[in-house]
């Protein structure tokens, strides 16, 4: 029940969902906020991170109806307790997002990912590679919805970004270039 044991079980499962062993990784995050016990008020950041990482854990395995639960009221804590430009509130605004995307609920991950990415362009700037992750998320949502336009001229954004943080040979620099290149191609043969 120690908290560094607690956290060490969290790196450990973390380091399981890097591997793809998510129902591995599941079950030790679980575990973890088992030992926990029941939630507190306030609950401490320990904890949130911890069910966020469970939350991308149960993403990961196409469990996004429980992803979506725990991310909600991640986030609502967050907000309550620091506010909603604290750079972990903004990131979990940013993972329920994904989380909304890949459960093809795309008008509603656009106006959440719409309301963080203003906040972190303002609070960590537009460089900032969680901000840039944000506005990668909300491109998808705009492809997804046939707002191919709009997706391109926020994926070009994107990749001059990352290419200038991360260079151009980084393996997120080029994905973002694919993503540009294949939203540019329906844009160009929107019958496809």
């Amino acid at each position: 029940e120690h908290q560094n044991t607690l956290t060490t079980a969290n790196d450990y499962a973390t380091t399981l969902v890097k591997q793809k062993k998510n129902a591995e990784a599941e079950a030790i995050f679980r575990h973890v906020l088992e030992v926990q016990g029941p939630v507190s008020e306030p609950e401490p950041e320990n904890m949130l991170i911890f069910r966020c990482n469970l939350a991308g854990c149960l993403y990961l395995q196409q469990k996004g109806a429980e992803a979506e639960q725990l991310l909600r009221k991640v986030l609502e804590v967050r907000m309550r307790t620091v506010g909603g430009q604290h750079p972990a509130t903004m990131g979990t605004a940013c993972k329920l997002a994904q989380c909304l995307a890949r459960q093809c609920r795309y008008a509603e991950a656009e106006a959440l990912a719409v309301e963080a990415l203003a906040t972190q362009a303002r609070v960590l700037g537009v460089e900032h590679l969680d901000t840039l992750t944000t506005k990668s998320i909300l491109a998808k949502c705009m492809f997804k919805q046939h707002k191919h336009v709009q997706a391109e001229e926020l994926w070009t954004g994107v990749l001059a970004g990352r290419k200038r943080v991360l260079g151009d040979a980084h393996a997120v620099t080029q994905a973002t270039a694919r993503n540009l290149a294949y939203c540019v191609s329906k844009r160009e043969r929107p019958a496809e």
